[in-house]
């Protein structure tokens, strides 16, 4: 599996009170990949000191060299946390983690005064008309942006206008009189009423168009991370009174994004997962998000314990397992299930198909469903090493990954045979890695010669 630990649960890693906690991690290597991304770079860069050299040698022990970046596509380099520091010339990133509040909003500033505040009209005003004070009345009608929205409540300090001000206490009183939904169908967010999402879809399509001007098209890292940032900033995901910076809220959507090509995030920042984990219910990313104590609890206990082939086949036999699709065509029958857990550390679901051209076969794969769309080089070698482990070198010969045979999208995939039938390892046309058992099929003798 991929693990992700964000900079809060790196730092409570360093306490001597956690060494414990620290071994059990870097034992688990073995069997896990952890990672870091370019988030832990950005974090990282605000110590002046060279203290941060040493906490990039803290984190090497645990993430070795698996790095996420973004560079016009997510994409995983093999660096360790000094060699993606030293790739960069990180000082005009430095400088803005060294301006205020009120700086780095202003360059922000333009974007948020084009998103017009739509006042009530209509019935809805009417509805509001008769539980709301002249004053408050009046400023409802006023013009508004949603800088001004924004400025209010994302509680960063700020020296309010006296239009502002009644701004202010204008929401406050729609808030008590639940009339909050007026305020947010006023700046074309649907969907929410000002306490909860009320219909998922109306509300994602709603906030995403909040982020897209007319004609304008942006990766899905760009719009993940500032709709994870708007959670907070037009107050949908309320958190603590603030004490982070700006810079740090934009550095969190980053870890978010990272966090979700993984299967597991491990954060201490409780306000990171809230945000995160409304994120990832409206994207449909099955990330799972963990505190520190529930990961642990997790590595001791919840953890797939070490498996094999046979165990794979014996699960894929099982009467219980949930179905989750089922097809059927022409000569052909085919059925989804969920295995019981991950097996070789990464299938965790198997299709079983009756072809009555090609013969039937099992075809096990992972669900994938987090951001990540193809394997990684690192989980093929994993997954490979498993198998001839249990099975020795493949029909033809062949044993580990070779350098030769990258990239891997060219690769050839590995055959063996297994009680009476036929086992291949080998990407589908997604780059997935995929396991394969047919029933007494013949091995094609001219194939990888």
């Amino acid at each position: 599996m991929r693990i992700y630990l964000d900079s809060s649960t790196l730092q409570q890693l360093k306490k001597p009170e956690n060494q414990g906690f620290l071994s059990r991690i870097v034992e688990d290597r073995v069997r896990n990949f952890y990672f870091f991304s370019e988030a832990h770079s950005y974090d990282l860069i605000r110590d002046l000191t060279d203290q941060k050299l040493t906490d990039m040698e803290f984190m090497e022990q645990i993430v070795g060299d698996h790095c996420w970046i973004f560079d016009q596509q997510t994409k995983m380099r093999p660096w360790t946390p000094r060699q993606h520091y030293d790739s960069f010339d990180w000082t005009p990133v430095a400088a803005n983690f060294l301006e205020d509040d009120e700086s780095v909003f202003a360059l922000m500033k333009p974007i948020f005064q084009s998103i017009p505040f739509v006042v009530p009209t209509g019935e809805d005003l009417e509805k509001i008309r008769g539980t709301i004070p002249e004053s408050l009345l009046a400023m409802l009608t006023e013009p508004a942006t949603a800088w001004d929205f924004m400025v209010i409540f994302t509680g960063f300090t700020f020296e309010l206008t006296e239009q502002q001000k009644k701004f202010k206490e204008m929401l406050q009183y729609l808030h008590s009189q639940s009339h909050l939904d007026y305020v947010y169908a006023g700046l074309g967010i649907k969907g929410y009423d000002g306490n909860s999402i009320t219909d998922k879809q109306a509300f994602l399509d709603s906030f995403s168009t909040i982020w897209l001007k007319e004609g304008e098209n942006k990766t899905r890292y760009e719009m993940f991370m500032n709709m994870h940032q708007g959670l907070e900033i037009f107050g949908i995901v309320k958190g603590k009174p603030k004490k982070q910076k700006l810079m740090n809220l934009i550095n969190d959507s980053r870890h978010g994004y990272f966090g979700g090509l993984c299967d597991i995030v491990v954060s201490e920042d409780v306000d990171f997962n809230n945000k995160t984990r409304v994120m990832y219910a409206l994207w449909d990313i099955k990330t799972r998000i963990m505190n520190l104590a529930e990961f642990m609890d997790f590595l001791e206990h919840d953890q797939p314990k070490p498996d094999t082939i046979r165990e794979l086949m014996q699960a894929a036999s099982r009467k219980d397992l949930e179905v989750l699709d089922v097809s059927e065509e022409e000569n052909r029958m085919g059925a989804m299930f969920r295995l019981p857990q991950m097996y070789l550390g990464l299938f965790d679901t198997f299709t079983r198909i009756n072809d009555s051209v090609e013969g039937d076969y099992f075809f096990f794969s992972n669900s994938l469903l987090n951001l990540s769309k193809s394997s990684l080089i690192m989980e093929i070698r994993r997954v490979l090493h498993y198998l001839l482990m249990e099975l020795g070198p493949d029909h033809y010969g062949k044993g580990p990954l070779g350098d030769e045979e990258l990239p891997a999208k060219e690769w050839t995939g590995r055959t063996w045979t297994f009680d009476g039938g036929q086992i291949e390892l080998k990407l589908n046309e997604k780059y997935q890695l995929c396991l394969a058992y047919y029933f007494h099929t013949e091995i094609d003798e001219a194939e990888n010669a």
